[in-house]
């Protein structure tokens, strides 16, 4: 999705359809079933309701969905309503991801989030007494304003407030250049948690989930009802085929990443004249799979050293063993035997660094078979 202004939900959603029309017949498309759907990044909340059920109904129509498919919408609170959320289930969508970040009303409007805790709550409790799908949240811990106690009463809210069927718990991210970097440079906004911090707060949510028997589905996602599955992430993950469609959206098929026009108007012009528009391509490492299936392994808290090895062709306790010996000290992870290795809570919240760190590792023991490409997570 591209972030749209006023009056061009219409034509946007004309140009989207008239691309999926154009893919659909392709190998790539319907060679397999699609196991999953992902309606975000604009977000499509942003479109019209009759324009979210036309276009998630084309998706139904002109892809080769498995029966149990999951098809997500990504949603703002503030432009979300009643109207949209049933023209969404109307459509076919059986999943719902809410950007909510945090429930406290100062640290949601200081990152620029306009709807207030009431708000918040209120919008929830009445997509999810629709019944008709699952609905998740986001939020993240480490904003500016957000103490220890406030963090503590976000995870409180979702547990005891909501009815939803799961959750991801986010670390706060600060990009250099961003809105918020520059906004904390300025003295507008306090500064983000520092690091040790943010261990604390990975730790209590942790701790409060787990208490509230809520499922670990990855290191950052939880699940509280059956109806969560989260296989779109899951899939990514793992290095799945991923089609894009729409202004500004990525994919992955055939070892390549691909990126297509941000520019509207070079979208608009692109599909309209029968082209795929795709902007760029990158060649993704020679050994993506490996990287891949340990990636997918590490987001699971554990890896299966020998068995990756087989499938792979390298003998990967061997290779990885100086890393290992030197993570094992540092009380980052585990190694039980047979290949195994396991991570301990602080392994989990560094989990991002170190599986970039196997990959990186792995490459510069491996220059000779290096081929252009970029993995980074």
């Amino acid at each position: 999705m591209h972030t749209l202004r006023q009056g061009d939900s219409a034509r946007y959603t004309d140009a989207v359809l008239k691309e999926m029309e154009q893919v659909s017949g392709l190998p790539a498309v319907t060679s397999h079933p699609i196991h999953a759907v992902y309606l975000g990044g604009g977000t499509p909340t942003a479109l019209d309701a009759g324009d979210l059920k036309r276009l998630i109904e084309a998706v139904c129509r002109l892809f080769p969905l498995s029966d149990d498919c999951e098809i997500t919408v990504e949603g703002r609170v503030s432009d979300f309503g009643q109207d949209k959320m049933r023209a969404c289930t109307a459509g076919g969508a059986n999943r719902f991801s809410i950007g909510v970040q945090s429930f406290n009303t100062k640290v949601r409007q200081d990152v620029g989030r306009i709807a207030d805790r009431a708000g918040v709550l209120k919008m929830l409790t009445t997509l999810t007494g629709l019944d008709n799908g699952a609905v998740i949240i986001d939020l993240i811990y480490g904003l500016p304003g957000q103490t220890m106690a406030v963090w503590e009463d976000d995870l409180r809210t979702l547990i005891e407030e909501t009815k939803l069927d799961g959750a991801d718990l986010y670390q706060l991210n600060v990009f250099k250049g961003s809105l918020l970097s520059r906004a904390v440079d300025q003295g507008k906004l306090p500064p983000p948690a520092d690091i040790p911090t943010q261990a604390e707060m990975f730790l209590r949510g942790r701790e409060m989930m787990t208490a509230a028997r809520f499922r670990r589905l990855s290191m950052s996602h939880w699940g509280r009802t059956s109806r969560e599955r989260n296989r779109y992430n899951t899939f990514i993950r793992y290095g799945a085929t991923c089609i894009p469609l729409g202004c500004g959206a990525g994919g992955r098929l055939h070892g390549h990443y691909f990126f297509q026009e941000r520019n509207l108007k070079a979208y608009y012009r692109r599909v309209n004249a029968g082209e795929k528009p795709v902007a760029m391509a990158i060649l993704l490492p020679a050994h993506s799979p490996l990287f891949r299936d340990m990636v997918g392994q590490m987001e699971n808290g554990k890896m299966d050293l020998t068995a990756l090895g087989k499938r792979h062709g390298f003998d990967l306790e061997v290779i990885f063993s100086p890393l290992l010996e030197q993570w094992e000290r540092a009380g980052l992870i585990r190694r039980p035997g047979n290949g195994w290795i396991e991570l301990t809570v602080a392994g989990e919240f560094w989990n991002v660094n170190l599986a970039q760190a196997l990959i990186d590792y792995f490459q510069h023991c491996h220059r000779k078979d290096a081929r252009p490409g970029s993995m980074a997570l």
